[in-house]
């Protein structure tokens, strides 16, 4: 698909959308752009590596201490929930 050619990673469509509906939410109630919140490129590496921990989500691109400690849990919880439901497995993020 064309969306696909965004990032080269083969991410969980589904995931995504759930992360894409939860950016979006998060930024309404923070009254800031989506992008402020996470870029695609994180929620396309949320997406595919599944990340559980604090420590796996700190690695992927766009995440630093800041956005770890006010977003971390919302979105680690949301990943958790889908991974749980769907039987898939957490990827090692590359560091």
């Amino acid at each position: 698909s064309k969306r696909r050619s965004k990032t080269d990673l083969a991410y969980n469509e589904e995931m995504f959308e759930k992360l894409r509906a939860l950016r979006k939410q998060t930024a309404d109630d923070e009254n800031v752009p989506p992008f402020v919140i996470f870029g695609d490129k994180t929620l396309y590496q949320m997406a595919y590596y599944f990340p559980s921990t604090p420590e796996a989500f700190l690695n992927l691109f766009g995440v630093g201490e800041r956005k770890l400690e006010s977003l971390g849990e919302t979105f680690l919880k949301c990943i958790a929930e889908h991974v749980s439901e769907h039987g898939l497995e957490e990827r090692v993020v590359p560091v």
